[in-house]
């Protein structure tokens, strides 16, 4: 896959994110200011607990795109026979998950220190009913997601993400402006997943990106390679999902639901951040996969150096920009009563940096079928998550969570998932910084330039300006880098 092709697919695959990230902000301003920090905080309990639960895929998800391509090389293989395998196993997995789902769920609502008032508990037995339901048909969703992106389909799926976010938004709007607060907005969570699922399986948008009917026949002589491709890879599934849903789920536990409203609310950029770093490096998985199955060691490490330098350099100045305007992008963005979240903001923008880092990682340790190097790492990091977050949440709320993820993430990705893919990949790791950090220091300086000017003019109380001031901020750091470092092949040598 070359350069341009690479990027142009990160960009779609980026512009469907985009939308739904910017549906998903707006949408924040207006839930935080018609439905209570507490029942707002059981909708994203529920939505975590579903995506925690997602770990039942059992690893099959990240291995499907390379099983898919090795099925359509071989002369008499059946990609679409795999696909509906595939699927009949997710559809029977999302069954069982979201009964497991809907019995944790229940037990914490009854028994947690939730901080729900009495007569929201049975409307917050159904909010997790319906999130179960909607964890059901996410797994087999994926399935088919997964599928299109090794068949390179960004543009389509773009589009379709676009339309799934906006369906999403209008429910939403309509649900809480009557009163159904979070069982609205998991109904509108549910609704837009339905959406995606029936248009993903569809013949026709099938027969468009160009693939085969869909076979839904059970193999399982067929599915078994694909599963067996990563041993490690449920154990690696199961401590990534574990380590995504620690915060909300501790602090629902042992905290209140408002803790959990004021950490959702201040993760809501650093998530969509996360999310649009793995969609765009998403596009290069099977590309790579490709490389290490034909020898070509050297161009797999490229991929992944350009993937690495792409990811960090969109990544900076978010982190930057936001945690000097944090308290001020609260204000504006969601009302005064979640100022108290701009500590929680910080740290979780920090972590962010660990992210942008680790999923490139990631990529190219399943590319070149190194999942037990991930999955040990990731094991460890959510053990340590797990304590350092049980041990602050009850002092410190939704910052001690919050801190404890991204000092454990940073200190993981930093000193062992960085060090141990160069190895995998044949890259010294000194070699990669210097490309990663090439060309940032006069865009970062020029957009904090720009900050500090527009700190010197607004005071305290102008939060709109201040924000206002730190979007230009943000151009300006973005048009620099444009002038400097454009999409390009990555220069200097690269070890074969």
């Amino acid at each position: 896959m070359s350069d341009r092709r690479l990027f142009v697919n990160a960009a779609w695959n980026y512009s469907g994110t985009f939308a739904e990230g910017l549906v998903g902000l707006v949408l924040v301003t207006y839930i935080a200011r018609h439905v209570s920090p507490a029942e707002y905080g059981l909708a994203l309990f529920a939505l975590t607990l579903a995506e925690v639960f997602m770990l039942f895929d059992f690893g099959l998800f990240g291995l499907l795109p390379r099983g898919y391509l090795a099925e359509r090389a071989r002369p008499d293989g059946r990609p679409m026979q795999l696909v509906g395998s595939a699927l009949i196993a997710t559809a029977a997995l999302g069954l069982l998950a979201c009964g497991v789902m809907i019995v944790v769920g229940l037990l914490v609502v009854a028994h947690g220190r939730t901080g729900l008032d009495p007569s929201v508990v049975p409307a917050a037995r159904t909010t997790i009913m319906l999130t179960g339901i909607l964890l059901a048909i996410t797994l087999p969703t994926q399935t088919l997601l997964r599928v299109y992106e090794a068949e390179n389909r960004f543009r389509s799926l773009s589009v379709l993400n676009v339309a799934t976010a906006i369906a999403r938004g209008a429910v939403t709007i309509v649900a809480v402006s009557g009163g159904y607060g979070a069982r609205g907005i998991v109904v509108a969570a549910l609704a837009a997943g339905v959406l995606r699922l029936v248009v993903l399986a569809s013949p026709g948008f099938i027969r468009a990106a160009g693939m085969t009917p869909l076979e839904l026949r059970w193999d399982w002589v067929r599915l078994r390679p694909t599963w067996r491709l990563g041993g490690w890879a449920f154990a690696d599934n199961v401590a990534h999902h574990i380590s995504f849903g620690i915060d909300t789920l501790v602090l629902g536990a042992f905290s209140s639901m408002h803790s959990v409203a004021l950490y959702g609310v201040a993760n809501k950029i650093p998530l969509h951040a996360g999310i649009a770093i793995e969609k765009a490096v998403a596009v290069a998985l099977p590309a790579m996969a490709e490389q290490h199955v034909a020898g070509a060691r050297s161009e797999t490490a490229r991929l992944f150096v350009v993937l690495t330098r792409f990811t960090f350099a969109a990544v900076l100045p978010v982190v930057v920009i936001g945690s000097v305007v944090a308290t001020s992008l609260l204000v504006f963005w969601a009302g005064a009563e979640y100022a108290e979240a701009s500590t929680t903001l910080r740290w979780l923008l920090g972590g962010t940096i660990g992210l942008a880092l680790a999923v490139p990682c990631i990529t190219a340790l399943y590319a070149v079928n190194a999942v037990a190097e991930d999955a040990k790492i990731a094991i460890v990091e959510a053990i340590l998550n797990l304590g350092a977050t049980l041990a602050l949440v009850p002092r410190f709320g939704a910052a001690g969570a919050a801190s404890a993820t991204a000092v454990t993430h940073l200190a993981t990705t930093l000193f062992w998932l960085v060090p141990v893919t160069c190895a995998r990949v044949e890259l010294p790791v000194g070699q990669l910084a210097k490309h990663v950090v090439r060309g940032l220091t006069l865009p970062l300086v020029c957009s904090l330039g720009v900050l500090a000017v527009a700190w010197t003019i607004t005071g305290a109380n102008d939060h709109a300006l201040r924000v206002a001031g730190g979007a230009v901020a943000g151009i300006v750091y973005f048009a620099v880098l444009w002038l400097r470092w454009r999409p390009r092949a990555v220069s200097g040598p690269v070890p074969s």
